[in-house]
């Protein structure tokens, strides 16, 4: 589906048909699931499960944990990311919270603030609740204040 190295199919992800859309100013409250895909610009608190491709636009901010077939951000996300197929983090992407996910992409200048667990795609994610992929994180550890 994707090639991190290629532009051109980042912007295809961008200008496809999306079934879900949360516009730059909406703010929404309480838990999101969508059956497709979906592109956030605005602010959501609570969980977003997505069962396509979620892209989180640069002024997005999730508040919540986040759970997709593949994830594309350059948003802010505060929360434990699961990513069944794979997650690209583009500048200037803030993410605080976990990862679990088969494939990554980091570009530079993306700031991270938690752990990233590597699992294989032939794992049984598929098949377990979303809760119970949620419940096997342990909190991740918090930097000392200054």
């Amino acid at each position: 589906m994707w090639s991190f190295g290629k532009t051109s199919e980042v912007e295809e992800l961008e200008n496809a048909e999306l079934l879900t859309f949360v516009g730059r100013g909406a703010e929404l409250s309480g838990d999101i699931k969508v059956e497709g895909s979906a592109r956030v610009d605005g602010m959501i608190e609570g969980s977003v499960h997505v069962k396509g491709t979620l892209i989180v636009g640069k002024h997005a901010v999730i508040k919540g944990d986040v759970t997709t077939k593949a994830l594309l951000s350059s948003g802010n996300i505060r929360g434990d990311v699961i990513a069944l197929e794979r997650v690209k983090l583009l500048s200037p992407c803030v993410l605080t919270g976990s990862v679990q996910t088969p494939l990554l992409s980091v570009e530079e200048g993306v700031l991270i603030s938690g752990t990233c667990d590597m699992v294989s795609p032939s794992s049984d994610c598929e098949d377990r609740p979303i809760e119970e992929l949620l419940q096997q994180h342990e909190d991740y550890p918090v930097a000392a204040s200054r």
